[in-house]
């Protein structure tokens, strides 16, 4: 099977350090591929990278076997979405607006008949709905971020790349998001996000790519990559990797010392 997002050989220096040293990766459809790495691993920098948003000043990024510099904007928007950390509006626009705004990319098609059934069953994998008519300014961030996964499934792409969707969240809408992208990798699509969440991420991804100063240390399965001795190796603290006794699936928790007893890491 042909990828359908290829990275080869990508270094990037910015600030005159190297973030990303010759990172190769391939993301295929009907998987769910989840990043993750301690702060300043280079996964932002590699998801900007994966995008279109950033240029590498090395190595090659392909979508569909065709470089992403020789993609058009129109082009691009109707091959990926990208739901970043955080976005600023300067108008108050409505919930219901800017999801509707995620329909850009298919106006003066025929798709754009589908622009209001498309956007209302977005807003309700969100569970956005009930805020359809409120001013995206007024929201919470964990509101804030479900809208913007709502505009992001609202533009209907082939590959959709979340950098960090769930960390605004509480339980509930951490678990809706991450199995709903889930079952959208079921149905063909490519899905790629930053986790911070362990336990999340093992629970959820089809496969999990670790990162460390910039490169790629391990990727395979969640079972395959999240190990006690790697973990606590990558994150310079000891870490249990126990097992889920309803999914069998690994569940990542920090090693603490007890009240009273004193660390010698």
């Amino acid at each position: 099977m042909s990828a359908l997002l290829s990275a080869r050989d990508v270094c990037l220096t910015l600030g005159g350090n190297l973030i990303l040293d010759g990172v190769c990766l391939d993301i295929e459809a009907g998987q769910t591929t989840v990043l993750v790495g301690p702060n300043g691993a280079g996964k932002s920098t590699l998801f900007g990278v994966l995008a279109g948003d950033l240029q590498p000043d090395s190595g090659t990024v392909k979508l569909r076997g065709r470089s992403l510099a020789d993609y058009d904007h129109l082009e691009l928007s109707r091959l990926r979405a990208v739901q970043l950390q955080q976005s600023q509006l300067a108008f108050s626009f409505t919930v219901h607006d800017t999801v509707l705004m995620g329909r850009a990319p298919w106006k003066g098609t025929a798709r754009e008949e589908d622009d209001l059934a498309v956007v209302a069953a977005a807003l309700d994998t969100a569970d956005m709905s009930r805020l359809a008519q409120r001013p995206v300014p007024v929201l919470s961030g964990g509101e804030r971020a479900r809208g913007a996964f709502a505009r992001l499934l609202a533009q209907e792409t082939p590959l959709l790349l979340l950098d960090e969707p769930t960390a605004a969240l509480d339980i509930h809408h951490q678990e809706r998001l991450a199995a709903h992208a889930r079952e959208l990798s079921r149905e063909g699509t490519a899905v790629v996000m930053i986790v911070h969440d362990l336990s999340l991420a093992a629970a959820y991804a089809d496969r999990v790519v670790l990162m460390r100063e910039g490169r790629i240390c391990a990727d395979g399965t969640p079972r395959e990559v999240f190990t006690a001795p790697l973990l606590s190796e990558v994150y310079d603290h000891p870490i249990l990797v126990l097992t889920d006794p309803h999914t069998g699936s690994p569940l990542i928790v920090p090693s603490r010392t007890q009240p009273g007893e004193v660390s010698h890491d």
